[in-house]
């Protein structure tokens, strides 16, 4: 009954892989809900065009490359239409631009179905044009649950934490201390050269007076 609800992606995403072909791997969860042979179809040719995949049902999983498998293991995942999909470390082991593209991904499904996605991440600046809420867990204990335009000062104020908060929202909250202003709701660099250009920041050389 959770695996109805609840879609799960671990950071070692590989180890979850069963199957030798995409469409083996997308029907195999399907197959195990007692979903019908039609709709399994159906749902397969489906979730692969949602990630990006489309036609891709006879690849055999070493045709694929880490990006893609780990794409495959989200449509297995989506195709069940959970209405949670929590993922653990997804770009871990990503360049920047994979990065991106993965979150870039996970937020069009969100918009597009509805779905709610809970990260565990650390490498929180590729999350920040996306995230709407953050849970901070500091050896073991809360420290915040909350927005994250709320959870954000009060990883700030913890300078063993401080680092950890995407780097835009370094500098905007160091302004704010220094400066004594309300900046905006930081999520691109655009945001932060808007409110540089109102307030009459001036940043260069890695310095903002």
């Amino acid at each position: 009954d959770i695996a109805m609800r609840v879609g799960f992606i671990m950071e070692d995403y590989e180890s979850q892989l069963v199957s030798l072909t995409a469409g083996e791997e997308i029907a195999f969860s399907l197959l195990n809900h007692g979903f019908a042979p039609h709709e399994v179809e159906e749902r397969t040719r489906q979730a692969l065009e949602d990630v990006g995949l489309p036609g891709r049902e006879s690849y055999q999983l070493d045709e694929l490359s880490g990006g893609q498998r780990q794409r495959l293991l989200l449509a297995a995942t989506l195709a069940v239409h959970p209405e949670i999909i929590v993922l653990d470390e997804p770009v871990s082991a990503m360049d920047p631009d994979g990065a991106r593209s993965l979150y870039k991904l996970v937020d069009k499904i969100h918009k597009q179905y509805g779905t709610t996605i809970i990260a565990v991440e650390h490498r929180v600046d590729y999350v920040l044009p996306y995230v709407t809420d953050m849970i901070v867990l500091n050896e073991g204990e809360l420290v915040a649950a909350d927005a994250f335009e709320a959870a954000a000062p009060k990883m700030y104020e913890n300078p063993a934490l401080r680092p950890l908060l995407p780097s835009l929202w370094q500098i905007k909250l160091g302004l704010e201390e220094k400066l004594g202003v309300d900046l905006g709701d930081w999520r691109s660099e655009e945001d932060a050269l808007a409110d540089f250009r109102t307030y009459g920041i001036v940043a260069a050389e890695g310095r903002a007076d």
